[in-house]
């Protein structure tokens, strides 16, 4: 049976309540110099459907690209959509991603799959009578993670949607850049069960290549802290790759953790993006830039004198999202932690 194909990680989508306010944040800390806005509304969208009734809204969007780093921000303006009950009943933060462009016949051949996985179409439309999009409704098999499917019509599609306008953000004027941001190595997504998570990820997408982590302080991590008091938790993780898309699956065990925190008060959910691998020296000069602006260290470890990994709590500057920032201590960090190469690059794509 076909799985749904994965052309490359387009973005991730996040819901924002004043996208005006959340381009220039976006653009700082990712590096992203220019956004393509569009202004969608019963002008340019046809057939709007959302939970399967036929609807009429409007919505303002803003995609910017750095290098493999690319981003949606989403403003609901009017009428019932997707967007509009994310913000109402869970707040900011990450709606999807977007991992397939592919044609019609492609997404009707998986018509099987997604009838037997029980996953229905939570939301659609045609852009410009050129391009069909669709949120595949994922969100009992992924934790609340929605998929974003892309068909086009035409040929041409990317020059018929072309934006509305191109918004352009001096970075210079909005000060330096907190952290090096070069890839988007995974999203983290807590999960009540990442194991059935994990079977729902393979099932749907083929994917085939994992890792595995067991974390308590004290047996497999050290000197973990969680809004600055030094505290034991225990969780355990999956991270899955498939070509560019990577997930990692995390289940606390305990409290006193972020991910225990973030399912109290959002459920199970799409909770941290992982941009950044950095050295001691780069981190330990950004932090007082970070705290300046608002994104203290909210949890940390270090795992076998090896690398320590930190939470930033950039929610509020970055429209609900958690970034983390992994600072090898030594060279060969990967080698020792990953002995198998394969094993290695499901962390770092490369």
């Amino acid at each position: 049976m076909a799985v749904i194909p994965i052309d490359n990680w387009h973005h991730t989508g996040i819901v924002v309540r004043d996208l005006p306010a959340a381009i220039p944040r976006f653009a700082r800390y990712f590096g992203i110099a220019e956004w393509e806005v569009r202004d969608y509304n019963a002008g340019n969208l046809g057939d709007m459907r959302y939970l399967g009734k036929p609807v009429e809204h409007s919505f303002l969007s803003a995609t910017g690209h750095n290098g493999e780093i690319g981003f949606e921000l989403i403003q609901p303006t009017s009428g019932a959509s997707t967007y509009r009950d994310t913000l109402d009943n869970i707040g900011e933060g990450m709606h999807h991603v977007l991992p397939t462009i592919c044609s019609e016949q492609e997404f009707a051949a998986l018509g099987g799959l997604l009838a037997n996985e029980g996953v229905g179409i939570l939301q659609s439309g045609i852009v410009k009578g050129c391009m069909k999009y669709f949120y595949l409704d994922t969100r009992k098999l992924l934790a609340n993670t929605l998929i974003k499917v892309v068909c086009p019509l035409r040929d041409d599609f990317k020059v018929i949607t072309r934006p509305d306008r191109v918004v352009k953000v001096d970075l210079a004027k909005q000060g330096p850049a907190f952290l090096p941001t070069g890839k988007m190595l995974h999203v983290g997504v807590v999960c009540e069960d990442r194991d059935q998570v994990k079977a729902s990820l393979s099932r749907l997408f083929g994917m085939d290549r994992w890792i595995e982590f067991e974390i308590e302080s004290g047996v497999t991590i050290q000197d973990t802290t969680f809004y600055g008091e030094t505290v034991y938790h225990a969780y355990d993780n999956h991270v899955g790759r498939k070509k560019s898309l990577c997930f990692e699956l995390i289940t606390p065990r305990t409290d006193k953790n972020v991910y225990h925190e973030f399912f109290q008060q959002r459920g199970e959910g799409m909770h941290h993006v992982f941009p950044t691998i950095c050295g001691k020296q780069v981190f330990d000069a950004a932090r007082p830039e970070l705290e300046k602006a608002g994104m203290p260290v909210i949890q940390d470890g270090n795992i076998g004198g090896l690398m320590e990994y930190f939470y930033l709590d950039t929610r509020e500057y970055l429209c609900g999202l958690t970034m983390e920032v992994v600072v090898p201590l030594v060279d060969d960090w990967l080698s020792h932690m990953f002995p198998n190469p394969e094993d290695a690059s499901i962390l770092t794509g490369e």
